[in-house]
């Protein structure tokens, strides 16, 4: 237990102690005590989130954004996720072709990508972002910990900038990649059967097999699994590529465009090759919807 949880343990039970004998105690404890405590709390939070260099690139496209990358400072006990990181502020707009100016706590963000930008940096958990050129102010509680300052040098979440640009993110074990809404992602597969071939790389040997054997009825196991990983990287990731193959398609819904991939790649497994419409004509668009 740390020096700040042992102390206010020990608050805990000398304030209990008193209250019990004392009125006045129960109103120390009430407007003196407990705003203390919310505020040593914050405070041992914040010193057990602060950021930490990672060993990874990040990229803008295929532009390497010079400089470290940082954590967020949060620890995830299920998967490392580098999309929240922290790269340097003026690197990374001067990538988009912005002119940055920083006077003291105010940073102006001129760029033909994404227009005027004031962000008023009070702290790291009072960060004003205004967007002039939409006519929009952030909301405060979504910009917290957006920006942070390190070695005297302001850095922002690439999450961040994603949301201001209308972006795609990813990110793997060596790097995370921002990409802008008009950059061809190469990454992504073209067409259903480029899909199999990807799924065939990176799925293992008895999951494959699984999804061979199963029912087409069976596979909506994969919807949450599967499914969301081909939705939040290969569908939401662009309007182009395979997901306007599947729009042009009649598809609408992404889960639904992830759960078509998964039952042709089943088909594909038992030397079946379907065409999208073939697949729809054959369930119905009702099975796509989700």
């Amino acid at each position: 237990m740390g020096l700040t949880r042992r102390f206010l343990y020990s608050m805990m039970v000398i304030y209990n102690t008193m209250c019990h004998r004392n009125e006045k105690w129960r109103i120390m404890k009430k407007y003196i005590f407990v705003p203390i405590c919310i505020l040593l709390v914050q405070n041992s939070c914040a010193q057990n989130n602060q950021p930490y260099r990672l060993d990874i690139k990040a990229y803008l496209n295929d532009t390497e954004i010079i400089g470290p990358v940082y954590s967020n400072g949060s620890v995830s006990n299920i998967y490392e996720n580098y999309s929240n990181s922290y790269v340097s502020l003026v690197n990374i707009f001067n990538l988009l072709e912005s002119e940055t100016i920083i006077n003291g706590n105010a940073i102006e963000i001129s760029s033909p990508k994404i227009g005027n930008i004031i962000i008023i940096y009070e702290n790291q958990t009072n960060i004003i972002i205004n967007h002039i050129t939409k006519g929009l102010e952030l909301n405060p509680g979504f910009t917290n910990n957006s920006i942070v300052i390190i070695n005297n040098e302001y850095y922002i979440q690439i999450s961040m900038v994603r949301y201001l640009i209308n972006g795609a993110l990813t990110d793997d074990e060596e790097k995370v990649v921002l990409y802008t809404s008009d950059y061809e992602r190469l990454d992504i597969p073209l067409t259903l059967n480029d899909c199999y071939l990807a799924l065939n790389n990176q799925l293992r040997t008895d999951t494959k097999e699984d999804i061979k054997i199963s029912s087409v009825d069976e596979l909506i196991k994969y919807h949450r699994g599967l499914g969301r990983w081909i939705r939040n990287n290969w569908i939401r990731q662009t309007n182009n590529r395979i997901t306007k193959l599947l729009y042009d398609n009649g598809l609408r819904d992404p889960d639904g465009m992830s759960q078509l991939i998964i039952i042709g790649y089943h088909y594909y497994l038992n030397d079946i090759n379907k065409t999208i419409q073939e697949l729809m004509n054959e369930y119905g668009p009702e099975a796509f919807e989700f």
